[in-house]
Order: structure tokens, then sequence, then C-alpha cells
């Protein structure tokens, strides 16, 4: 199957890669990954799988395998004639998974801050501008309902007020767009407090249907107001500036985005760490033994719906001013639903799973739109099939979302200190079983008996 696949690939593009290319396992596995980059996105991502198996199988050691991936899918662009742009933007990628592996995040946070400097189409970057926008939406969701345990449909709805209040002052009174963002925060703000003081109190299947309700409210408000242009909604939203530079709507807005993106991100991450943290992550195990321990529930509950709100305005912020203009559309119920997708996609628990899941639905909704209406015959809105199967399989098999297997590969992340946690517990287990029918008094059955219960 897997020679075929790469015969195919070749061939299409009428290679004839020869013999030699066959003569061990591990070559043919060079040619299928070679033949993926050829091909196409989709087709990557359909392999994977099938890569996965072969260097199992293999035992292909990482760095034979890196340097395979980039010798052969060279030979095949060099052999399609290719642009400089994709050998150069293709070593840039391999270049950045050697360093994730030993810088991690700054590694990252400097590649997408830089990414508009080097020689990546158009295209890419604008995808990667929605990424970015997307990630701040599910990095809430990630504390709303992956934390905090409150599913909330209607995040979309706080988007829309961010590129709502921002597009009308820049368009009807000439305000610095600057100062809209503050104006579009304490409207976010308020908006939830208001609706968080209502429906927060409630629980069970009541305040996701609550949230339904009011995300549903302010998107008729907003397709009926004369004044935010009904459904047609505004035109002309100006670009932002920053030091006498205009930032457009492609390059230059590229690295504002990633920074707000990237610092909402760390902030989640020590606010998860720290002593509020830790009362907000308990909020997911019920109310009564938080509430025995002198936390307020409702009282933190309100807080992380108004830092979801925030974030989803910031984003909605710099979407109006990407986008240039703004309608009721993008703040619907059913992208309400898309965000929340997002971020159980990636791993409704863990903050980059915001950021994973975001990259995983926008490249392949993208691709779907155009291949599935091919396949079919027929126009229509197919993908959001796909992601309904999708959605059904991930929660069944991965209930944590795609960051419980990503999460692995990158140093430091929580996957990685859970392995290492589990391996120091079972070794002291292993050091005083001996010790577990001691009385109480003894302090190594005490030891023992506290880590065991914090553990479990």
């Amino acid at each position: 199957a897997t020679a075929a696949i790469l015969l195919a690939a070749f061939q299409n593009y009428g290679l004839q890669p020869g013999p030699l290319l066959f003569q061990t396992q591990t070559t043919l596995v060079w040619g299928l990954i070679a033949s993926m980059y050829i091909g196409n996105v989709l087709l990557l991502i359909l392999n994977l799988p099938l890569i996965g198996l072969w260097v199992k199988v293999l035992k292909i050691p990482r760095p034979q395998l890196y340097a395979g991936i980039l010798v052969f899918a060279t030979l095949g662009a060099y052999s399609l004639h290719q642009s400089v742009v994709d050998l150069v933007t293709l070593y840039v990628f391999g270049l950045l998974g050697f360093v994730m592996r030993r810088w991690g995040f700054p590694a990252f946070a400097l590649f997408m801050l830089v990414l508009p400097a080097l020689p990546v189409p158009d295209f890419w970057i604008t995808q990667s501008n929605y990424i970015g926008l997307y990630a701040m939406v599910s990095l809430g969701l990630v504390l709303l309902t992956g934390v905090s345990g409150l599913t909330s449909f209607g995040q979309a709805a706080f988007v829309g007020i961010g590129a709502y209040t921002a597009a009308y002052l820049a368009t009807a009174t000439a305000v610095s767009p600057w100062l809209t963002l503050f104006v579009g925060l304490a409207l976010a703000i308020a908006a939830a407090l208001v609706v968080g003081m209502i429906t927060l109190r409630m629980s069970g299947h009541y305040l996701p249907l609550a949230t339904i309700a009011w995300a549903l409210v302010l998107y008729y408000s907003m397709g009926n107001m004369e004044a935010l242009g009904k459904y047609d909604g505004l035109l002309g939203i100006p670009t932002l500036k920053a030091f006498g530079f205009d930032l457009g709507t492609g390059r230059g807005l590229h690295p504002l985005i990633w920074a707000i993106a990237l610092l909402a991100a760390l902030a989640v991450t020590h606010l998860l760490d720290s002593r509020p943290g830790r009362a907000i992550r308990s909020l997911k195990s019920g109310s009564m033994m938080a509430e025995a321990m002198g936390i307020s529930t409702f009282r933190y509950k309100l807080t992380v719906f108004v830092i979801a709100a925030i974030l989803a305005a910031i984003s909605g912020w710099l979407f109006a001013h990407f986008q240039r203009t703004v309608n009721p559309t993008p703040f619907s119920l059913a992208k309400g639903i898309e965000y929340l997708f997002m971020a159980v996609l990636g791993g409704v628990g863990h903050v980059w799973g915001a950021f994973l899941g975001s990259a995983v639905v926008r490249v392949i909704e993208d691709q779907l739109q155009v291949l599935l209406p091919q396949l079919i015959g027929t126009s229509g809105n197919f993908e959001v099939i796909v992601f309904g199967v999708v959605l059904v399989v991930v929660l069944k098999y991965a209930p944590d979302g795609l960051w419980t297997f990503a999460g692995r590969f990158v140093p430091g992340s929580g996957a990685e200190r859970i392995e290492v946690a589990g391996k120091i517990f079972a070794r002291f287990r292993e050091v005083t079983h001996c010790y577990e029918r001691r009385p109480e008094g003894r302090w190594p059955y005490t030891l023992y008996a506290m880590i065991h219960g914090n553990t479990r």
C-alpha cells in the first residue's frame, strides 16, 4: 500500500524515481514523506498516521527522520522546478523543529514574530493571522470550559462587541483606533458582568442554554441596529498605525496579532499556576468542596467569564482592523460553536491546545472547502459534516484533545511534567512499599499516605 501511494504520487507529476528508491524500507519511508510534500497539505494530514506507523515499526531515529524529510523534499521540489521560496520555507520549518525541541516557547514566539519577513506567501500570512485571532477566543474558552467547567456557546458575541465598537467609533467619530480598544473592552466587561450575574448561578444544562440565548440576542441586536448598518455591516474601517507606520491588513499586522496572542497565553499560564488559578481549577470538580475551603465560587466564575470576554473583545478589535469591514455573520451562534470546537479539538484543558485547535480547524477547513465540492460535484458547506464526525471521534478516542499527543514533543509541556511526576511517584512507592502497614505515627508511612492521597 505504501509503495502504491508513493508510485502514484510520483507518477502523477511525471517522475520516474527508479528502483534504487525502493532498496530499503527506510528509503521507502523517506519517499512517502517526500511524495506528500510534493502533493498537498491535506494529503499530508491524511497520511500522517501511516508515516507514524512506519517510523514506529522501523524504529527510525529522529535525526535521521528529519534529515530524510529535508533531503527528499528538496529533491522533490527541485524535480518539480519549484521556486526558491518553497525551499527556503521548507528549511526554515525544519530548523524550527530542531530549535523547538531545545528552546520551546521563545523559539516559537520569535518565529511567529519574524514570519512576515520570511519569503512566505501572503496566503499563509493571512491564515496565520486568522489562527492568532481564533486562538485568543479559544484561550478564553480553555479557561471557561476546560479549567472551570463552564460551557459557553456565546463567545462570538463578545468578539462582535469588540469588533463593532472599533468599527463604529473609527468610522462615525474618527476616534483613534487605539482608543477604541479600551472602549470595546469596557463594553465587553460590562456585558460580561451583566450576563454573568444572571446566568452563572445556573448549573447543569441550563447554563449552556442561557449562553445560546444571549448569543442570539446580541447577534440579532447587531443585525437590526440602523447605526451599525444592520446585516450589511460597516465598511471603510481604517488600518492601525503605530509610530507613524501603517500596519496594513497582512504582514504588518501579523506581529501585533501574535504578540498579543502569545502574551495572553503566558498570562493565562501564570494565572493557572497562581493561588487564584488553583481556586479556579477547583470549580470544575463542583462547588461544595471549594466553598468548604472558603472559596467564593461565584466570584471566581464571574472573574473567569470576564477574562474570557476580554480576550474575545481584543480578538474582535483586531479582526475589525484586519478585515476593514464588519457584519453580524462572523459573530453568530454558529461561529461560537466553532470556537468551542477549536478548543475541544486542540485540548480544552490545555493552554496551548487553543493554538493547536485553531490552526488545525483553520487549515483543514480551507482545504475542505476546495476539495469536497470537487469530490461531491456540488457546492455546499460540507466541511461542517466532516467537523461533526471529527468531533465525535475526538471525544470518543481523545477526550483531552490533540495537545495530549503533540505536547509530548514540546519541552516543558504539561504532558511531560505529568509523565515525570508519575515516574517519581512510582519510584517512591517502590521504595516505601514496606512501610504501608506500619502505624500512622511513623513518618515514612505518613509521608507516603500524603503523597498517595495528593496524587490520587
